[in-house]
């Protein structure tokens, strides 16, 4: 990338680094502020922060329902299906739905992840 479309980044400092180490444990209350800008990405962004680091996202799948207008805000739910074993690997399989603030159905996605098991 050059000129404008070249995208800034943060830089990663020790100082930013131990403020994120302080956040360890804490409990994420909600927001007004959604969470979701771009369904795909994001919805993979999700899927990372909630398996941490060390997780696995083995599958994620996304299906866009219906065109989301720019400003629009969309609701996001997960739902675990299923936790299972499999060729020695944790496994969770989970749903995601989108709404917007109509109630109107606008993604369904999907995924399964890779979890470490429990000692």
């Amino acid at each position: 990338m050059t000129g404008t479309t070249a995208r800034r980044l943060p830089k990663i400092t020790e100082r930013g680094l131990d403020e994120l180490r302080q956040r360890i444990g804490v409990k994420i209350h909600r927001t007004l502020e959604p969470w979701c800008r771009e369904v795909t990405r994001d919805n993979i962004c999700h899927y990372a922060h909630g398996i941490g680091d060390d997780g696995f996202l083995r599958k994620a799948s996304c299906r866009i329902r219906r065109h989301n207008l720019e400003g629009d805000t969309l609701r996001i739910n997960g739902t675990v299906v299923r936790k299972f074993v499999e060729n020695g690997r944790y496994l969770v399989e989970i749903t995601q739905e989108a709404r917007n603030l109509d109630g109107e159905l606008s993604v369904v996605g999907g995924g399964i992840v890779e979890l470490p098991a429990r000692a």
